[in-house]
């Protein structure tokens, strides 16, 4: 089976440390651009959810998706639903209690930013720097 690590104290609430992972990308010199695409696009479908499942017992991170009958894995997804961390970085990690927060104050807006064609990469890359260079010590003198 499958357990949370308990809170320290009674009245605090257990998460559960869950990630989506899957990156697909392609090439600033794909050769079938067109065909490309299609292949992305289909990767976003229910239909290749639940075969990405299937082959690596994973958690899909596409809406729709099947997952195999799989006693343990049905009781992971019920806890990924039921009691997921609300943070990206597990509690504790300097990337989200120090500030300004390269989570809460550049990546969660500037990746918005960035896909609504407002920040270029390099824009969002500077804003990056530029906060952590506030409070990490080998990036401070750059």
């Amino acid at each position: 089976g499958y357990f949370m690590v308990p809170p320290e104290t009674k009245d605090q609430t257990p998460y559960a440390y869950t990630y989506l992972d899957g990156a697909i990308a392609l090439t600033s010199n794909v050769k079938n651009l067109e065909d490309a695409k299609e292949i992305i696009k289909f990767c976003a479908t229910p239909e290749f959810g639940t075969i990405f499942a299937g082959i690596t017992y994973n958690i899909p991170a596409v809406v729709g998706a099947e997952i195999p009958p799989d006693p343990l894995l049905e009781e992971v997804l019920d806890v990924y639903n039921n009691n997921a961390s609300p943070w990206v970085y597990w509690v504790g990690s300097v990337f989200t209690t120090q500030k300004p927060s390269l989570y809460d104050d550049v990546l969660s807006p500037g990746m918005q930013a960035l896909y609504a064609g407002q920040l270029t990469p390099e824009g969002l890359s500077q804003m990056a720097q530029d906060a952590i260079s506030q409070w990490y010590p080998p990036l401070m003198n750059k």
